[in-house]
């Protein structure tokens, strides 16, 4: 992963990768052989900001923060039906289903009269509850056009976050697992958007109407034009 066996004559650039946490935890020899690894590349360049940290303070190299790779491409249009119609569901799409997403769809569905429909694995006896979209019969195309059609999506993932603001759906970012949540924490920053993240069923309650207030896309749009420059940017400087 760090190019350990490309020749030294071979250009390594890092480009928007992540660490996956918000710090280094790793043994002191295998930081001892990462750091001599990444002092190899010409350019380092990583996703959050304490990815940015960890480059400086653990391993002592400079380091660029990009916005994630699927955001700088950025459309995805070709992937989505062009007849499709907003439809008046709460998608759901969670890596922890047992957790309290499920109340924060619950709660939206009440109070919206909303459909709920989930993309993620459910208990037999909660399957009357929800629209069902098998998971593992989803293709790329209709996992796209799902979130693309709801008028709302609940999830954990970042991906789907990602997705959501492309699509510029209205959206509630929650938090499956508490050390990876820096990645999300730290791309709604920077796009203004840390207020849908609702860490607690209680916290999205107390703010329910913050939180379900219209983005003002117009305003993302141009940090995401902004960042997306600054990715290709990157690229074009260091790729020689």
């Amino acid at each position: 992963y760090f190019l350990v066996s490309v020749p030294d004559n071979i250009q390594r650039i890092s480009l928007a990768s992540s660490f996956a946490g918000d710090s280094w935890k790793e043994q002191d020899s295998d930081t001892n052989e990462i750091s001599e690894a990444l002092h190899k590349f010409v350019a380092v360049s990583v996703r959050e900001d304490s990815g940015v940290l960890i480059c400086n303070q653990v391993f002592n190299i400079p380091a660029t923060q990009l916005v994630d790779p699927t955001l700088a491409l950025g459309d995805f249009t070709c992937f989505i039906s062009r007849n499709l119609k907003e439809r008046n569901e709460v998608l759901f799409y969670s890596f922890k289903s047992d957790g309290y997403v499920k109340k924060v769809v619950d709660y939206i569905t009440t109070k919206t009269g909303a459909k709920a429909r989930s993309i993620t694995i459910v208990k037999r006896n909660e399957r009357n509850k929800y629209l069902l979209a098998h998971p593992f019969s989803l293709g790329p195309k209709d996992w796209l056009n799902y979130i693309a059609r709801s008028k709302y999506i609940v999830t954990d993932s970042f991906h789907g976050i990602i997705f959501s603001i492309l699509n510029h759906r209205q959206f509630v970012a929650v938090r499956a697992h508490e050390d990876r949540f820096s990645r999300i924490e730290s791309f709604l920053k920077h796009l203004c958007l840390q207020n849908r993240i609702a860490l607690t069923f209680e916290e999205f309650v107390s703010n329910y109407e913050q939180y379900m207030s219209p983005i003002d896309y117009k305003y993302v749009d141009e940090i995401i034009t902004s960042q997306r420059e600054l990715f290709y940017s990157f690229i074009r400087k260091n790729i020689k």
